[in-house]
């Protein structure tokens, strides 16, 4: 009788994926680039895509209801999804996301991770 163990088990397609999604996870953590508003402002064309980590103050402005963080220079970076940033404005926060720059639309970062620092 011939032996079964060089056939495919169903079981071990979710182990395999899943060893597959924390590596790219590690991988793309590693790759988060710390960078400021003014970076992302000047060289918006070097972060598009990209994983980064920044901070600044939450601003909000409510028709149509959006978010932003922003430097002491006025730089902005917009902030989605809402949910994540609803009753934070006035809190400096460090966000890390996916940084993307649209024409007619502006620079965004996807939220990933929140943090609201301590006040001065």
């Amino acid at each position: 009788m011939p032996s079964d163990s060089h056939k495919f088990r169903p079981f071990t397609a979710p182990i395999v994926l899943a060893c597959l999604l924390s590596v790219g996870a590690c991988e793309q953590r590693a790759d988060v680039r710390e960078v400021t508003l003014s970076n992302l402002v000047e060289g918006s064309e070097h972060f598009i895509g990209r994983p980064v980590r920044t901070q600044g103050v939450v601003r909000s402005f409510p028709r149509p209801l959006h978010y932003w963080i922003e430097d002491d220079a006025l730089n902005r970076v917009g902030l989605t999804p809402a949910t994540l940033v609803e009753g934070l404005e006035g809190a400096q926060v460090q966000v890390t996301g996916i940084y993307r720059f649209q024409q007619g639309q502006g620079r965004l970062i996807e939220v990933a991770q929140m943090e609201v620092l301590p006040a001065p």
